[in-house]
């Protein structure tokens, strides 16, 4: 039965290299840097961790851009709607919640949330949001 189905090759094959290469760098560079940072390998103070990381979404996003051919809404860029800001509420009340877990925990709910609505809206706006509380809470705290 399978077998009379012609054999189209592997979907592996299908996905550019250049792609595959950005995939590679947008999941494993962060839990790397983290990694190196934990090992003491890599030193980095908390402003130079944002900086790398901002940098990493930025290479990701100029090759997915400029060499994969993708645009600003292919990429998540998009007008936000109603629907986001609930997104938004929800995906900071989880970021906090799992906050005191792992990195990678914190990254699996922008990586769902993302893949839910296909809009960067709520994983920038959680960003923002967990950023303010975390600088009033040593502000005020």
């Amino acid at each position: 039965m399978g077998a009379d189905r012609p054999h189209s090759g592997s979907r592996l094959t299908a996905v550019p290299p250049a792609a595959a290469a950005n995939l590679a760098v947008a999941l494993l560079a962060l839990p790397l840097l983290a990694a190196l940072n934990r090992a003491s390998v890599l030193s980095l103070a908390p402003v130079e961790q944002i900086v790398a990381r901002w940098a990493v979404a930025a290479v990701v996003l100029a090759v997915a851009l400029a060499v994969e051919g993708q645009s600003l809404a292919d990429a998540g860029f998009r007008r936000p709607s109603l629907v986001d800001a609930g997104y938004l509420l929800v995906t900071a009340v989880l970021t906090l919640a799992v906050f005191a877990g792992t990195d990678s925990l914190v990254a699996a709910v922008f990586t769902v949330v993302y893949l839910r609505r296909r809009t960067l809206a709520p994983v920038v706006g959680t960003h923002v949001l967990v950023w303010a509380f975390s600088v009033l809470g040593q502000f005020y705290g």
